[in-house]
């Protein structure tokens, strides 16, 4: 992180291409709250990425999950598809 780039990069690979209505959402967990990142769309190779701005000087997070879910739902749901945690 520096002031003049401000963001944080997630990257995915291999992925299959969501069904209709359905997209890969990426959900943030820091101290006991899970945030909403955005929609990772996928190209046909399955590769996908995400930036995101932030303010933090060094952004840490509780843990990382990327669901396969609904187009739009507020939450995660259904089993995650990728997982990371920081106590692994």
């Amino acid at each position: 992180y520096t002031s003049q780039l401000p963001y944080v990069v997630v990257m995915v690979a291999r992925l299959p291409q969501p069904p209709p209505g359905r997209s890969y959402h990426l959900w943030l967990t820091r101290e006991q709250e899970t945030h909403f990142a955005g929609i990772i769309p996928v190209n046909r190779e399955g590769f996908g990425l995400l930036v995101m701005e932030t303010t933090d000087a060094a952004p840490r997070y509780d843990s990382v999950i990327l669901t396969l879910q609904p187009t739009g739902e507020e939450s995660p749901t259904g089993r995650p598809v990728l997982a990371w945690s920081s106590d692994r």
